[in-house]
């Protein structure tokens, strides 16, 4: 969504600024920059709540106050409620609620924030960093000569000279009276807290509904679309996007074979958006476009990781094709983590295989949410994970053991008994 770069402990709006020419696929629409005291806040901004008015950094007090975010709040118009009585806002922006929230708790500010972000704040003196429960933004920092340097990108950070570059910690925040602080942690899994399969499916499906819809806070005028290849999961997405916008864009990419049969995803894409009534796009690559690709995947990635660059080709030829029509991409990560889907987990034993789900779940900022940052950026589009709530979160380490041992069970089955477990199973993934 936008590109983040500044600095703490020095006034050096040179290198500020280099970082940020090192970041307009990040933000295309807008670029701000605010120095306080030896203080210095860069932003660029891929505009979609409060296009108008909603320019970074965003200040309050007389400039004595002020922040710049990359991500989303979904709850802030609950927030910005809250807030209204005591504080008089500029913008109708989500980063704006975040600024106020900060100016009256201080750090402890990140406990009320439902979303996806990283960002950095100053309030006089003091300052602070941040990001998202899950990593889902990015961000990264080092250190010159005892100063504080950061940024969205490994890219951006090389600029600043820093010894070392570290990944800032999921979950986490940073102010200098405290250090580093974990506010958030993914939940532990539980023994059979949730066991009954009904009322587990009707919990999932609520919190899912609700996490894609709360997603849709785009700007009226920011046209908002979904991957659709055919899956499970991207085609939950689209439906449930569908029902909010019409005519709806969904993308899907593919391959043919020699003897011209497309893969798959293009025949299960098709099927899912004629369903749903979706507007629906497709795009044909070859074995030579592939290749010729990867340079550009992997300079964007930020990473040699073989899975990694593996997946984000498609994903780099996805958003290619949504560049034309929407500005923001809804995705389908995240079920496989959250509920045991990929194949090689079949293996794992009961107790292993939850403990192998959390796993999953607590690296996926190394992994596929860094390619939907950076592949998605690199077209200058915005990816929306959209599982990932911490109701959803709570609900699947209630559960996880339990589906564990219908997988267990599915094996086992007689012919009798495998519709019933077949659908406790389905309906949970």
């Amino acid at each position: 969504m936008c590109g983040l770069a500044g600095c703490f402990g020095i006034k050096d709006e040179t290198t500020i600024n280099r970082m940020l020419d090192a970041l307009p696929h990040r933000g295309p629409n807008e670029r701000g920059l605010h120095t306080h005291g030896d203080n210095v806040l860069g932003h660029t901004r891929l505009s979609i709540v409060d296009v108008a008015h909603g320019r970074q950094p965003i200040l309050a007090n007389g400039g004595s106050q002020g922040i710049i975010c990359n991500g989303e709040i979904y709850n802030f118009r609950k927030l910005r409620t809250e807030l209204a009585p005591r504080h008089r806002f500029k913008t109708q922006s989500d980063t704006e609620v975040i600024l106020h929230l900060y100016g009256e708790k201080g750090p402890d500010c990140v406990k009320e924030l439902d979303g996806m972000f990283a960002f950095a704040a100053f309030d006089g003196d003091d300052f602070m960093l941040a990001r998202d429960p899950l990593g889902i933004k990015p961000l990264y920092y080092g250190y010159e000569k005892g100063n504080l340097y950061f940024s969205s990108e490994l890219g951006a950070m090389s600029l600043a000279e820093v010894e070392e570059v570290h990944e800032f910690p999921a979950g986490h925040y940073y102010a200098p009276h405290e250090g580093f602080v974990e506010y958030y942690r993914v939940p532990e899994i539980q023994d059979h807290l949730l066991t009954d399969v009904e009322e587990t499916c009707g919990l999932i499906r609520k919190t899912f509904v609700e996490a894609v819809k709360k997603r849709l806070l785009a700007d009226p005028e920011i046209p908002v679309g979904s991957f659709c290849s055919g899956g499970l999961d991207s085609s939950l997405v689209a439906a449930i996007a569908a029902e909010e916008i019409p005519h709806l864009h969904t993308f899907v990419v593919g391959m043919k074979s020699e003897n011209g049969d497309v893969s798959d995803d293009i025949k299960a894409g098709r099927i899912a958006a004629e369903h749903i009534g979706s507007t629906h796009h497709e795009l044909i690559f070859t074995e030579q476009e592939y290749y010729e690709a990867l340079p550009t995947v992997i300079n964007k990635l930020e990473s040699y990781d073989p899975s990694l660059v593996r997946c984000a080709v498609p994903c780099y030829f996805t958003c290619k094709l949504a560049t034309d029509y929407v500005t923001v991409v809804l995705t389908g990560e995240g079920a496989d983590e959250l509920f045991t889907g990929y194949h090689y987990m079949k293996h794992f034993s009961v107790d292993k295989l939850s403990l192998e789900a959390r796993r999953c779940i607590c690296d996926l900022h190394k992994i596929n949410l860094q390619r939907a940052d950076r592949i998605g950026k690199a077209s200058k589009k915005e990816l929306e994970e959209s599982k990932w709530t911490e109701e959803g979160r709570r609900i699947a380490a209630k559960y996880l053991k339990r589906q564990a041992e219908l997988k267990e069970e599915l094996g086992k089955a007689s012919p009798e008994s495998l519709p019933v477990i077949l659908k406790g199973v389905t309906e949970i993934l």
